[in-house]
């Protein structure tokens, strides 16, 4: 059975040529959240998460339209706003994994969760967790920062070159795949859309298909079964991309929706069970995300190093670039 692709846990950004908000949605169609950010090390996380209708898991987390209490403010992948200031919820100890969630005194943030110490890819710099093979404010040491011409590539300070020839904020990218700087720095593509040949397009992620610019999930939407425009008769289900008198191959009805109660974050393990905003279904149990990470889809996903969900979830860095600390970056 097809999943629904993601539900982001920070900001909507801005989307490439247009609007700020997500494509429109219908049941079964899939919601995607985001986070905003850029600029300095960052990766969003916030928010719940319920069936997407059709059948169709949203599960992770939505940010909202972009504010947190302010106003006029734009931040950039993978910052998000908290007030009136940009702040990356990886590091930032006063909103470490969401505006708000300070960490204890002597903690750090480390990937968006609160120890005592910085680990992984993360060095304790003056108390910020930073990664220092790729942030040009501290590269491969603390406070070793590089020229305004150069980015920081494997922790050494160069010229960008090959197939990352473009410098963005400090960082070695390519403006034809970096979903955060498509086709210029600082032009971020919208939620559901990836960045190809420097042009943001539309697409839809996680089995779902475009039916009139929206992603659904043919395999169980009543109104799109089996294909676009397809819509079962009153009284039936849509299973498996058939119209039928009752849910098949294991699926329960959910209030006229075929559910797969194993993994759905709105109806785990039975119909109305939801999982917690940082949880996900497995098996028909609930069960909490590892520190730092957030639910995308319906699995737990670190927005600070997983290449499919680069600081917010489905931002998918392109053209073999690598996600670290939730920038789209070279390896």
């Amino acid at each position: 059975m097809a999943r629904a692709w993601i539900l982001g846990l920070a900001l909507t950004l801005v989307a490439c040529g247009g609007s700020d908000d997500p494509p429109p949605l219908t049941d079964g169609s899939t919601d995607g959240g985001g986070t905003d950010g850029g600029g300095t090390d960052g990766g969003g996380t916030d928010g719940g998460g319920t069936d997407g209708g059709g059948g169709t898991d949203g599960g992770g987390t939505d940010g909202g339209g972009g504010t947190d209490g302010g106003g006029g403010t734009t931040c950039t992948l993978p910052q998000v706003q908290c007030g009136a200031t940009c702040v990356s919820p990886l590091t930032d100890t006063s909103n470490c994994g969401g505006c708000g969630v300070a960490c204890a005194s002597g903690e750090v943030c480390n990937g968006g969760a609160c120890a005592g110490s910085c680990g992984g890819p993360f060095t304790d710099c003056g108390g910020t967790c930073v990664d220092t093979d790729f942030d040009p404010a501290h590269c491969g040491a603390c406070d070793a920062a590089c020229g305004a011409t150069e980015g920081c590539v494997g922790g050494t300070c160069e010229a960008c070159a090959g197939d990352w020839p473009d410098l963005c904020a400090g960082r070695c990218t390519s403006v034809m795949d970096d979903p955060s700087n498509c086709g210029a720095c600082g032009t971020a593509c919208g939620v559901s859309e990836v960045c190809n040949a420097g042009v943001c397009e539309f697409e839809c992620f996680g089995g779902t298909d475009v039916c009139d610019m929206m992603c659904v999930d043919q395999d169980v939407d009543p109104t799109h079964c089996g294909g676009c425009g397809t819509t079962c008769a009153m009284g039936e289900f849509c299973s498996a991309g058939e119209c039928l008198a009752s849910c098949m191959g294991g699926l329960t009805d959910c209030s006229g929706l075929c559910i797969d109660t194993d993994d759905s974050l709105a109806n785990c393990g039975a119909c109305g069970t939801a999982c917690g905003a940082v949880q996900e279904c497995n098996g028909g149990t609930c069960e909490d995300c590892p520190g730092g990470e957030v639910v995308c889809g319906t699995s737990c996903k670190s927005l600070a190093t997983d290449d499919d969900h680069c600081g917010r979830c489905g931002n998918e860095c392109g053209g073999g670039l690598e996600c670290r600390a939730g920038f789209c970056t070279a390896d």
